[in-house]
């Protein structure tokens, strides 16, 4: 899967959020972004590439997830991603 595209957009989107975004995992090419809460309950955020279209997905390793695939900018659909995951966090609390 080749990032070249998006990636400009992913470092931005993770420098104001103030996330890290991963690249390789297991000698694979990636893009995720690890958050976790309080309480360190991971929970994670990933693009991948399927039927020329990008999707944004999140999880929180257990129950919970979201996939949404991107008909917009990436950064809009990591924004949603990342509003579900804050919303799991508090519902967590």
């Amino acid at each position: 899967m080749n990032f070249t595209s998006i990636d400009n957009e992913l470092l931005n989107w993770a420098k104001l959020n103030m996330l890290n975004l991963s690249t390789q995992y297991r000698d694979e090419d990636v893009r995720s972004f690890e958050l976790a809460d309080s309480n360190g309950n991971p929970y994670q955020i990933w693009i991948d590439y399927k039927n020329e279209a990008w999707y944004v997905n999140a999880w929180d390793y257990k129950k919970r997830k979201f996939r949404c695939k991107s008909n917009t900018s990436i950064q809009y659909t990591l924004d949603v991603a990342l509003e579900n995951v804050e919303q799991w966090i508090k519902d967590q609390a």
